[in-house]
This record gives C-alpha cells, structure tokens and sequence, in this order.
C-alpha cells in the first residue's frame, strides 16, 4: 500500500467529473486522487506549486552554502567593488 501525503482525497471519477472544483474544494490544499484506493496523482493548486518550487530552489542554495562555508574566503574592500 502507498503512502498516502494528504489529508484530502478523491475517486479519479470524481475528479475527472471537474477537476477544477476538486482543486477549489480543497481550498488550496493538495488533493490525493484515488484509483482502487491507492494515491494514483496529487492534484496540486497553483499557488501551493510554486511554494514548493521554492523551497526546493531554497534547499537547493542552503546545500550550495553550506559546501562553501568551509571554502578559502578573500577579503574584499567595498571601495573596489
């Protein structure tokens, strides 16, 4: 059985009935479609897609950070910049 990452779900036949109320209903929250009771897709609204795109590209440049603490540094005069 999958694990199931939402609170929230429904039969794919009802959500193939109109996608776009399935969405709302949740009320801006991910909706776990369902075939034979198991999660087939998370039908994901827009607004939470681009929030998880960006901590993904967050966590993404706290890794790069992270690399670089233990780099060599150069000191640098603002003058010069």
């Amino acid at each position: 059985m999958a694990t199931l990452l939402s609170d929230i779900t429904l039969p794919i036949s009802e959500f193939k009935k109109n996608p776009a109320a399935a969405v709302k209903r949740a009320g801006g929250r991910a909706t776990a479609v369902m075939t034979h009771s198991e999660p087939t897709f998370y039908a994901v609204p827009a607004a939470l897609y681009e929030r998880l795109l960006d901590a993904v590209e967050d966590a993404e440049l706290l890794k790069v950070a992270r690399r670089r603490v233990g780099s060599k540094t150069v000191p640098v005069d603002l003058a010069d910049l």
